[in-house]
């Protein structure tokens, strides 16, 4: 499923945290991976208390240095370092993974406010929008497990777009062993917003009437779905939840111990706003297991 994957690493160990899935992943699919460094103009001496890379010479010595020990677990890895310094390590790290053909990024979210907005924001919404492939979002920490999901939670919403996230659940769970659970949450009455929010002011009832329908049709649609999956031989099941979409995931997530999440976004350059605004990085953010983020389309 995958046969290139892209791993960027600033030299910290908190970034190392996505070698471990990427390694994993790389044993499963026997995938190449590919280490990368891209050099920061006006870097700071230091990231996350450690050394920051800051010169051609000691990124490829880091990064060769960890090419060898993957290379010992039988993983086939290269590195490169984009030796020019880029005021937009984001951007830089989106135009490789296009350039080096790379079909999966995977990444560690690691500081505090700003830097961690960067990382799952900036550098998954411009490397999904290349259309060049995922995102991995791993949250590093002691004492995680090795990456090998038993259980993948795939979020929909009933429409075809966010239906992009289930080939990869499939592949991922075929190649562990993993049961699917599939969740839609439907908004409780006072939680609808839009041109919604105004028929609920007028029509109270009726827009209970209407997500109780909602609900019924977000079963059938959810049961057709783990249908076409156990025909296909993976083991899936499906929830509706109602409440708040992110925390109803959060929990869902929690609930099912899950290993792994499966979502698609709208992460297009674009619609910076509408990312800023949507579920996946209140999703991201709220819960600290590794995030699968594939580019939804557009319809229309």
């Amino acid at each position: 499923m995958f046969s290139r994957i892209l791993v960027p690493l600033d030299g910290s160990r908190l970034a190392e945290a996505a070698l471990s899935p990427a390694r994993s992943l790389a044993l499963r699919f026997g995938s190449e991976l590919v280490l990368l460094h891209v050099l920061e103009k006006g870097a700071p001496a230091r990231v996350h208390g450690e050394p920051h890379l800051m010169e051609e010479g000691e990124a490829g010595q880091y990064l060769a240095g960890l090419a060898a020990r993957l290379e010992r677990d039988g993983v086939r890895v290269g590195w490169h370092v984009h030796e020019v310094p880029v005021g937009d390590v984001a951007g830089g790290i989106a135009t490789h993974t296009s350039e080096l053909g790379a079909d999966l990024v995977c990444l560690a979210t690691h500081g505090r406010g700003g830097l961690k907005r960067i990382l799952v924001g900036t550098i998954a919404q411009q490397v999904i929008a290349t259309g060049s492939g995922p995102v991995l979002v791993v949250h590093p920490g002691r004492g995680r497990p090795e990456f090998s999901p038993r259980s993948i939670l795939v979020p929909l919403d009933g429409s075809p777009t966010h239906e992009a996230s289930l080939p990869f659940a499939r592949g991922l769970a075929s190649a562990y062993g993993a049961l699917v659970h599939l969740v839609r949450v439907v908004p409780r009455a006072g939680q609808v917003g839009g041109e919604a929010r105004a028929a609920r002011r007028l029509l109270p009832l009726t827009t209970e009437v209407l997500l109780e329908v909602e609900v019924e049709a977000a079963r059938e649609y959810l049961a057709g779905i783990a249908a076409r999956l156990r025909a296909e031989g993976v083991e899936a099941d499906f929830h509706v939840l109602r409440g708040d979409p992110p925390a109803e995931l959060v929990g869902a997530l929690e609930r099912t111990s899950a290993d792994l999440a499966v979502v698609a976004t709208h992460a297009l350059l674009a619609w910076g706003a509408f990312w800023e605004a949507s579920v996946t990085p209140k999703l991201v953010g709220g819960w600290k297991g590794p995030c699968l983020l594939v580019r939804a389309p557009r319809l229309g």
